[in-house]
C-alpha cells in the first residue's frame, strides 16, 4: 500500500517516469537496466533491506549509476539508521507519515544538492562534509 500511495504522490508532483519495486533486489535489477534522476526507497523491506539496497548499489559496477542520488523513507527513523543511511550516501531521510509537499521537498534537494561521492576501490563512498574544503575540493583522509 505504502509503494502505491508514494508512487501516487510522485505522479502528482510531475514526475513521469515512475518505476516501482517490491523490495531492494528487485530495485537493483531495475536500476541495473537503466538510469535514473533519484530513487525513494524504504528503510524496512524484505529481503533487501534499505540499507543492503544502498550498500550493494554504491558498488563500482553499477557505474554512474551507483552515485544517483537516494531518498530513504522509513517509520522507524532512529538516530541509528540515519547515520547508517547518510554513510552509505543517503541524500535525504523522510519519516512517516509522508506528505506529498514533504516528499518533493526531499526530492528536490536531493536531486538539486547532491551527494559527492569518491571511488575507492570498488565502492563507491560519500565525501564528508569535512572532508571537503571551501573551494569544493576534496580532503584525502587516511
Amino acid at each position: 500500500m505504502m509503494r502505491r500511495l508514494l508512487s501516487d504522490m510522485l505522479l502528482l508532483l510531475g514526475v513521469e517516469d515512475v518505476h516501482e519495486a517490491a523490495d531492494g533486489r528487485e530495485a537493483l535489477d531495475i536500476v541495473a537496466a537503466r538510469p535514473f534522476d533519484a530513487i525513494v526507497t524504504d528503510l524496512t523491506m524484505a529481503p533487501v533491506d534499505g540499507l543492503a539496497f544502498l550498500r550493494t548499489l554504491r558498488h563500482a559496477r553499477f557505474g554512474e549509476r551507483a552515485v544517483c542520488p537516494v531518498v530513504m523513507v522509513t517509520g522507524h527513523a532512529s538516530p541509528r539508521s540515519v547515520m547508517a543511511a547518510r554513510a552509505l550516501g543517503c541524500a535525504q531521510f523522510l519519516a512517516k507519515p509522508v506528505t506529498r509537499e514533504d516528499l518533493g521537498k526531499r526530492l528536490r534537494r536531493a536531486i538539486d544538492a547532491p551527494v559527492r561521492f569518491v571511488l575507492e576501490g570498488e565502492m563507491y563512498r560519500p565525501v564528508l562534509p569535512a572532508e571537503q574544503t571551501d573551494d569544493g575540493g576534496v580532503w584525502m583522509v587516511g
